[in-house]
């Protein structure tokens, strides 16, 4: 694109925002995308051990990063952000019925993630026809459809949103003071000998972190202080030290293997990382929002905004192709935490970056849906959520290059033509909610 042609670009992205739109709630997704992307590609400590391709973790490799995971695990910034745009999206189009907005929310999530599952199963098993190692095969397509466990909850968590928005407006602090005490009767559970209880949580806490984001569409950052936006901050900090010190949690916020998780499921102590994070939200939220009014950023995050989920569904197979090819070309990885390692991050996140915006270059127009009415009748929508989310979790769970995928693609394209087809309208999202 010319500078010509881009500055067109950014005046029409300008001159397409409406005044109301919180342009800080958008920047607030797109930047907790783009660090949990930057996040994954740093934390992948590959090497070639002894003629054989070794996946390690950054944080089991050099501990002390682990107390980065509390300002670096972001992903409760995208559901607070969910919950936002989606208590908005549902005041703004209730009379339309619960089946319609639901119906909406699930046609532009599930659009990238099924163009994603089918062509990284395309990938892996041409791989596989190709001679690639089975070990290699299998532990690629089990990296590539990790991410996807977000959205199969996301999912879940926003067709919740008119029950949930409605039980907020009528009893604002029951719904979190009640879901909270459930997520520490869950860990308590989880502690002793009901370990399986803690899958509970996956639900429970994201529902909490989504309900947050129902109290900033109602104005609480306009209505907190600074300095209760600092006890927040502090506060989450002084009991994540004691919680992850002489407590029984460990100290990082992304699963390590061998340690309890703090993720899947998610703890108490991602709900403290989640106080501690609104906290600073309040406290940045001015300045970002004048920096913001500039059409020149506001146009990269509406830019990057527009292809959020593409990003996130390829990020990790670009990871992995990247890795494969450096790996091919013996190129002579070096020793994850060495210096040598450090000094070369940055181009390995920028040649990462490349190869990832050429991907989304080619496949980002996959989330644009031609704006429709939906009227899906309620039973095809539940129906739908049930069978699309199932099957983005069979593909999180078992990996894309599990002969399960194929299980998991068709029960994510069977929830899509439930809403799609229901009463012969197509369902998708306008832009912009």
């Amino acid at each position: 694109m010319s500078p010509a042609a881009w500055r067109q670009r950014v005046h029409e992205w300008e001159a397409a925002t409406p005044p109301s739109r919180d342009r800080f709630m958008d920047a607030t997704r797109v930047l907790s995308m783009l660090v949990v992307v930057a996040g994954h590609w740093l934390m992948a400590a590959v090497a070639v051990v002894d003629g054989r391709v070794s996946t390690r973790n950054i944080l089991d490799v050099v501990p002390t990063l682990q107390p980065a995971t509390w300002a670096l695990q972001v992903m409760p910034l995208f559901f607070l952000a969910g919950g936002f745009s989606n208590a908005v999206a549902w005041r703004r189009r209730a009379s339309a019925g619960v089946a319609a907005f639901v119906g909406t929310r699930l046609a532009r999530l599930t659009r990238p993630a099924l163009v994603f599952t089918v062509g990284a199963a395309a990938m892996l098993t041409a791989g596989r026809a190709l001679g690639a190692p089975s070990e290699q095969i299998a532990l690629a397509g089990r990296f590539v459809g990790a991410p996807l466990w977000f959205l199969a909850i996301y999912l879940l968590v926003a067709a919740a949103t008119p029950v949930l928005l409605r039980w907020h407006e009528r009893a604002a602090m029951a719904v979190p003071a009640g879901l909270c005490a459930a997520v520490i009767v869950v860990d308590v559970l989880r502690m002793g000998e009901i370990v399986d209880v803690g899958f509970a949580n996956f639900i429970l806490v994201w529902l909490l972190v989504h309900q947050l984001g129902f109290w900033y569409a109602d104005g609480w950052t306009e209505r907190m202080s600074h300095g209760g936006a600092w006890a927040c901050v502090a506060g989450a900090l002084g009991v994540l030290v004691l919680l992850t010190g002489p407590g029984p949690y460990p100290v990082s916020m992304i699963g390590l293997e061998g340690q309890m998780s703090n993720m899947a499921p998610p703890s108490v102590c991602l709900l403290l990382v989640t106080i501690g994070q609104a906290g600073a939200l309040v406290l940045v939220r001015p300045a970002a929002c004048r920096w913001l009014r500039r059409p020149l950023p506001w146009a990269v995050v509406a830019g990057l905004g527009a292809r959020a989920m593409t990003i996130y569904v390829w990020h990790v197979s670009v990871l992995v192709v990247v890795s494969a090819a450096l790996v091919a070309l013996e190129a002579g990885l070096p020793q994850p935490g060495s210096a040598l390692w450090w000094v070369t991050r940055p181009g390995w996140l920028a040649v990462l970056a490349l190869v990832l915006a050429l991907m989304v270059a080619l496949l980002g127009r996959c989330e644009q849906e031609a704006p429709a009415k939906v009227r899906c009748t309620p039973a095809a929508t539940w129906l739908g959520v049930a069978s699309a989310s199932g099957g983005l979790s069979i593909v999180a769970l078992g990996g894309a290059a599990a002969p399960t995928v194929w299980a998991g693609i068709g029960a994510l394209l069977g929830g899509r033509i439930l809403v799609r087809t229901s009463n012969g309208e197509v369902a998708s999202q306008v832009r912009g909610s």
